[in-house]
């Protein structure tokens, strides 16, 4: 930035009143000489978008006193009129024979030139009968009038012009308009000459001519300085019937010479006269200079964005004056920058011209219209601080001043929390409302899902914006996760006065399983005093907009068990929506979803559970989260809790659903891969695409032509491939959606599972860490990177030991190449979690995290064999395993254990299968009504331990097997038969055997010891046939 400002000469707007920023351009200056009266004035023309065109003289005024006075004055303008027709761009020249004393203007609209001679009249002594002939004249001052000579209409769209004596001519000058597709129409004053195409020409760039070379100079598309003779335009196209569409044939057009610029042009100029003329090209980052024969003369790189410029000859020495974005004016002696000064506004047009009482002015044009002739000033703006004023230091006035300052400070403290509550008072400016609709209807628009019973349904909406005074540029952006989708998803309003009421539906356009039934609305706007403020609204949308009514399925692959405190509800009542008769007392209720997969939920009629079960675990969530909503909602409406009972309480006892989850997180990433390595060959074939190209263009604009090589069947072979990639894109984008809203549905199971059934300390802290939201699949980063920053974050800081307190997160993200220690992460983070968080979490924390964790994932898998999900198929394999490391303990160990008695004897069907097949052929089947008989261990030598892992001892791991679920059946019997009875007993367990560390009983065990045991021989005996239902056979046919 310059010290300096330039000094404002004469300031005027070119139309009065709010000005748009776009109403002139480059080309809407000119200065030229059109008094035929005062051939040695300038005068200054703009014309404007908007079709006004303006002419002024300014000059300097003398008073009576003699002094002279500058500024604009009324008198300066000559003549304003109103044109039919876009102005483009002003030119002037010698355009009508016979008159070569002063030039013509020559004005450029969007489908027509018209060329006019401008008669100044007027003045001090000029007769009353002749200023009543002028047009528009006034009292006193100079007039000018636009008398047309002649116009060019041309089909094609201008885009710039040029003047001037083409085919070196003598005392005239010719016209060529250049249209938008690169076309030069040239005609010879009234008369059309030629049309011809530009080689290679896609957009049409700036043009200028060189008289001593008779040559035209532009810029190619491809950012190259071209120069094309006239003679050579001439004769390359010919129109003899007089039309400029340009089909007629003629020689081949060539450039005489060419320079590789490499940068997009802004403005050319042609400077000087013969010999010295030059050729200035402006681009976006470089002032160019070429003499006509095509050698560089000198280059200057901008350090900043030019805007503008213009270049004249001072003696020998090229000057150039440059505009720049940062309003800052350049002054430059071929490459060194001699004086910079600050401009008052952004110029869009520079030029320079001698006027009366100021030679060498600089006259701006802004793309309001606002007009300035301005010179470089001297006076550096400069802040020069005042002198210190020396005087003595009197306290008790110092002690005055501060004691004034205080309160001032007091004061603007309290103005500051005047602005603070104003500010929440601008927060309330506007209210925004929704209210959903009662009725669905369907849905006609487009869509994936094919139903059919008919159109999937569609929920309208009314979204209500109360404004309390005007507030302007409100946007409102309504945001739904996929497949759901919005009819209208934004809305721009540019003021908002009173109410305004916006109507949007919500569909299902995907066909997969929804994951959240939330809409969020965000409205943003800027209040009076340019602070931005955000509102954000959410929306629960009905559960029947994505599930139907359907026949309830009494077998499923995943179950889920809801346990309360309460009495069981009549189902019914809990989904009245969907037309159920609730005077049946139905304890089943099937819900289809319209992508495809049934829910049914079961109601026991004993037991205060219900029972959510379908084959796709994704679609378990919509209606499990819509479960417990609705039952918290029955319970705590309608006076039905009465007066000091116990609030309601949910909670599951199925297991995570861990192998679910991890088999989605692999099919989500295995997804992501395969995106990117289909973006990664269709960038190959693109490239290769590219390359093929450039081949055939070479060979096309040889000369001579050569065989193409079957470089055209690789191009066709080559774009096939493209289009099959990008249908394997679009193929893949959908799976990868599909399966990152099966993975975020999974994922929200999995989190209110945990809330339900271990209610962590941390919980908030788990569900953002697992967070539901899928990343787009344009996103390079991806869901496994960032849950596994967030989860490792939770496991050094919040769920670690205190010296992780200094723990920090990677900088950037990357994809991983697998898996597995997202998986081996997320079950520490849960088996921490489940425990207690950090202060309850018992074991020592490894040193090196990120290795152990497989480690501490297999010592929690094989110390907890209760965790199985129930109700699944899965596990199997760890079941097995549970019971072989609880026999072998037990043999180890050599402890001898009986069955204690059981009050009610156990049915055999109740007994799992795969166990009953493992014990039948060693141990004598035995009456309900006896007693199993105590079954004695001798202790296991180091040999015979170290042998039980072979193969070869699979019968005695059998034998081992049946004693330990004879053991353990018979110990939860007794405990079963205790609850039931209300008064627990703890029932002693024989030992055989000496036990370590115990002196005074060495065959009891201590309350925590037997818990312990039992709870493992429950997850031993509980087989994934066997539901927490008790009896499920005799549940199911009760509860159907």
């Amino acid at each position: 930035m310059s010290l300096f400002k330039t000094q404002d000469w004469w300031v005027t707007d070119v139309e009065d009143g709010p000005n748009e920023d776009d109403i002139c351009s480059a080309g809407s200056l000119l200065t030229a000489r059109l008094n035929a009266e005062e051939p040695d004035q300038f005068q200054v023309v703009v014309g404007c978008h908007t079709g006004t065109l303006h002419i002024y003289c300014p000059k300097v005024t003398v008073t009576e006193d003699g002094e002279e006075v500058f500024g604009y004055k009324p008198d300066h303008l000559l003549m304003e009129t109103c044109l039919n027709y876009p102005i483009l761009q002003l030119l002037a020249g010698s355009l009508v024979g016979g008159q070569t004393e002063c030039q013509q203007l020559c004005i450029l609209h969007p489908t027509r030139v018209v060329v006019y001679s401008v008669t100044v009249s007027g003045g001090r002594g000029q007769s009353a009968a002749a200023r009543a002939t002028s047009a528009g004249s006034t009292t006193q001052g100079l007039q000018a009038k636009l008398v047309p000579a002649y116009q060019h209409a041309f089909k094609r769209k201008a885009y710039s012009a040029l003047v001037g004596p083409f085919g070196n001519v003598r005392g005239k000058d010719f016209l060529c308009v250049q249209s938008l597709d690169g076309c030069l129409s040239v005609y010879e004053q009234e008369s059309f000459a030629f049309c011809v195409f530009l080689p290679g020409a896609l957009l049409a760039g700036p043009l200028v001519y060189l008289p001593k070379s008779d040559a035209f100079a532009t810029m190619s598309a491809s950012c190259n300085l071209q120069i094309y003779k006239y003679q050579n335009l001439s004769v390359s196209r010919s129109a003899a019937d007089g039309t400029d569409d340009g089909n007629s044939g003629g020689k081949r057009l060539s450039w005489d010479w060419e320079q590789i610029v490499g940068e997009e042009a802004l403005e050319i100029e042609v400077v000087g006269e013969a010999p010295m003329v030059t050729l200035v090209l402006l681009t976006t980052r470089a002032l160019y200079a070429y003499k006509e024969s095509g050698a560089l003369k000198f280059v200057k790189r901008l350090e900043y964005s030019p805007a503008c410029f213009t270049s004249y000859f001072v003696g020998a020495g090229l000057f150039s004056l440059v505009a720049s974005h940062s309003q800052t004016l350049l002054l430059y002696h071929e490459t060194v920058l001699k004086w910079a000064a600050q401009l008052p506004c952004l110029p869009v047009a520079i030029a320079r011209v001698n006027l009366q009482g100021i030679q060498g002015g600089v006259v701006l044009v802004t793309g309001s219209g606002r007009l300035q002739v301005v010179y470089m000033g001297t006076d550096p703006s400069l802040f020069t601080a005042p002198p210190i004023e020396a005087r003595e230091i009197n306290f008790d006035e110092t002690d005055k001043e501060l004691s004034k300052l205080h309160r001032i400070i007091k004061a603007s403290s309290k103005d500051a929390s005047s602005l603070l509550s104003s500010g929440r008072s601008e927060e309330q400016q506007l209210t925004v409302s929704i209210t959903l609709g009662q009725q669905l209807e369907p849905w006609t628009g487009p869509t994936a899902v094919q139903d059919p019973e008919g159109p999937v349904p569609c929920c309208s909406a009314v979204v209500r914006l109360v404004a309390l005074q005007p507030i302007n540029g409100v946007r409102v952006a309504i945001v739904v996760q996929k497949p759901l989708a919005v009819s209208q998803s934004v809305f721009m309003l540019r003021t908002i006065s009173d109410t305004s009421q916006l109507l949007v539906r919500f569909y299902q356009s995907g066909a997969f399983v929804v994951s959240s039934l939330t809409a969020l609305v965000v409205t943003s706007y800027t209040t009076a005093r340019g602070a931005p403020r955000v509102l954000r609204t959410q929306l629960e949308l009905p559960l029947r907009l994505v599930v139907k009514a359907a026949a309830p399925n009494k077998e499923a692959d995943h179950k889920i068990t809801l346990s309360t405190n309460k009495s069981a509800v009549n189902l019914p009542e809990l989904f009245p929506e969907f037309g159920l008769d609730s005077s049946l007392n139905s304890t089943g209720v099937g819900l289809q979803h319209y992508a495809g997969p049934l829910v049914t939920v079961l109601s026991s009629r004993t037991t205060q559970r219900y029972r959510i079960q379908s084959d796709s675990l994704p679609g378990l969530w919509v209606v499990f989260r819509e479960m417990c909503r609705r039952l918290e909602s029955y319970w705590s409406t309608g006076g039905r809790q009465g007066q000091g009972e116990e609030a309601l309480s949910l909670w599951v006892s199925s297991m995570l659903p861990l192998n679910e989850l991890y088999t989605l997180i692999d099919a989500h990433f295995l997804r992501r891969k395969k995106h990117n390595s289909l973006n990664d060959q269709l960038l190959q074939r693109c490239l290769q695409v590219r390359a093929v190209q450039r081949r055939l263009l070479t060979k096309f604009k040889d000369k001579n032509p050569t065989p193409l090589t079957n470089l055209d069947n690789l191009l066709d072979g080559m774009y096939k491939q493209v289009l099959h990639i990008t249908d394997l894109i679009q193929d893949n984008t959908g799976a990868l959606e599909l399966s990152g809203a099966h993975l975020s549905c999974v994922v929200q199971l999995v989190v209110q599972l945990v809330r339900l059934h271990y209610n962590p300390p941390h919980q908030k802290l788990l569900e953002a860490a697992l967070s539901p939201q899928m990343p787009p699949p344009q996103q390079s980063q991806g869901w496994e990177e960032v849950v596994a920053c967030c989860v490792s974050h939770l496991l050094h800081t919040v769920c670690g030991d205190s010296s992780d307190s200094d723990y920090l997160a990677p900088d950037a993200l990357s994809q991983p190449p697998d898996t597995s220690k997202l998986k081996k992460l997320i079950s520490l983070l849960l088996e921490r979690l489940t425990k207690g968080g950090a202060k309850n979490y018992e074991q020592q924390k490894p040193d090196n995290l990120d290795g152990d964790l497989e480690e501490e994932q297999a010592d929690s898998l094989a110390g907890d064999p209760v965790e199985v999900p129930l109700g699944s198929k899965l596990g199997e394999d760890r079941v097995r395993s549970a019971r072989i490391r609880s026999a072998r303990e037990l043999s180890s160990r050599g402890r001898k254990v009986s069955r204690a008695p059981s009050a009610q004897a156990p049915r055999e069907d109740e007994q799992p299968e795969q166990i009953i097949e493992e014990t039948e052929e060693q141990e004598p089947q035995h009456s309900h009504d006896e007693q199993m008989p105590t079954v004695e261990e001798e202790p296991a030598t180091a040999e015979e331990t170290s042998s039980q892992g072979n193969d070869g001892d699979e019968q005695e791991e059998e034998n081992q097997v049946g004693a330990t679920y004879r053991i353990a059946k018979g110990a939860l019997e007794s405990i079963k038969d205790d609850e039931t009875d209300g008064n627990y007993k703890q029932n002693n367990i024989a030992h055989g055997g000496a036990q370590e560390g115990t002196e005074e009983n060495p065959e009891r065990k201590t309350d925590e010891e037997k818990m312990r045991s039992l709870k493992s021989a429950k997850g031993v005996i509980e087989s994934p046939a066997v539901d927490i239902f008790g009896n499920p056979e005799e549940d199911e046919e009760e509860a159907w």
